[in-house]
């Protein structure tokens, strides 16, 4: 706190008129006045969030990527506190979940207006932050910016220590932050125009394969199965992603099921033995029904909870939607069989024939 303290960055960030200094930092980024970056007047400190943004070189950009995650999460994630919440809070709070909470949010408050400013990512992209309608009027984002956001987010989850309830926060937060992304880039309403197909199916593609990396890398002693858990228990906010994007209206249920079957398929199913559950075979509706029947309990209440019926009715819709899907692989499995039965006995019968032909020669 007190090395924080000494630059002002802790004040910093908790001042509303620090973000016009974003602003101008922006703004010289975009005229690639560097003169105009270091007059910005922003704490040395602070400048560990901004490197991501301001950097223009991809590999030294990536570099920047990790070091801030890096520096967020060193020491138990010492700094991260340290940057959003006060000592005064902390003397106050007693929860260390909610203290957690706060410091998450506070650098998501950040890292969104960043987003929102250097990267153009539409406000309904956003978790944390509301700018209101300002989306009119705003340029679609590049997908090379674009992929600045997902290697920020997929970082963030990786490297996030699952020990720490401030890392547990920034891990959901950053995932719920990529599956939003998904659904829209895969829905094809947030990013581009009707006419730019491949545009919005290579946005989607990046989105992917950031959560392959999560879902997929290497396990440590630390993050798995402790990141699998940690998604089980943030299912309801997932499902909420999938059944009410935040634009819907322009993404028809059909295509959000789909995503979603293709989310647990994909990454969920895979890794259910790791959360206590049972071990599904990779790849069908009914372990897609299985799996979803045993977090459909802690979803529903939430969304009762919440009073959130909308969710609930797309709850309802989408498992009538794996039943009607599961008739239909049963209806197809029992064809199959009957045909290998059928072509069973044929060749069985033929067989006999032959042998009968035979030994009357």
């Amino acid at each position: 706190y007190s090395a924080l303290a000494s630059c002002n960055a802790s004040d910093f960030v908790r001042d509303e008129q620090h973000y016009t200094m974003y602003d101008k930092v922006v703004e010289a980024h975009q005229s690639k006045n560097v003169s105009g970056l270091a007059l910005a007047g922003i704490p040395s400190s602070i400048w560990i969030l901004l490197a991501p943004f301001v950097i223009r070189d991809k590999s030294a950009r990536e570099y920047a990527t990790r070091g801030l995650a890096l520096s967020m999460f060193y020491d138990g994630c010492k700094l991260l506190s340290a940057f959003f919440t006060s000592e005064n809070e902390l003397e106050i709070i007693n929860s260390s979940k909610q203290v957690a909470k706060l410091a998450s949010e506070g650098l998501f408050r950040e890292i969104e207006y960043l987003l929102f400013r250097f990267v153009k990512l539409p406000p309904d992209m956003l978790i944390v932050s509301d700018y209101g309608g300002a989306s009119a009027s705003m340029d679609l984002p590049e997908v090379e910016e674009l992929e600045m956001v997902v290697l920020l987010l997929q970082t963030l989850c990786n490297a996030a220590p699952l020990g720490s309830a401030v890392g547990v926060q920034v891990f959901q937060h950053s995932l719920l932050q990529l599956l939003r992304i998904w659904m829209a880039s895969a829905g094809g309403n947030a990013f581009e125009v009707e006419s730019d197909l491949v545009g919005a199916s290579s946005i989607s593609s990046i989105v992917f394969d950031g959560l392959n990396s999560i879902f997929k890398k290497q396990p440590t002693k630390d993050n798995h199965p402790q990141s699998m858990k940690h998604v089980y228990d943030i299912f309801p906010a997932i499902l909420r992603e999938f059944f009410l994007p935040s634009s819907k209206e322009k993404i028809s249920p059909w295509t959000r099921y789909h995503l979603l079957i293709v989310f647990v398929e994909t990454f969920v199913l895979p890794f259910s033995r790791t959360i206590g559950l049972p071990a599904y075979d990779f790849g069908s509706v009914h372990e897609i029904n299985g799996f979803m029947k045993t977090v459909y309990p802690s979803a529903i209440a939430s969304m009762i909870e919440n009073e959130d019926i909308e969710a609930l009715e797309m709850c309802a819709a989408f498992q009538m939607y794996l039943i009607s899907e599961s008739k239909k692989c049963d209806k197809e499995e029992k064809r199959t069989v009957q045909k290998r039965s059928v072509t069973e006995h044929f060749l069985g019968t033929r067989q006999i024939r032959n042998r009968s032909a035979f030994s009357r020669d």
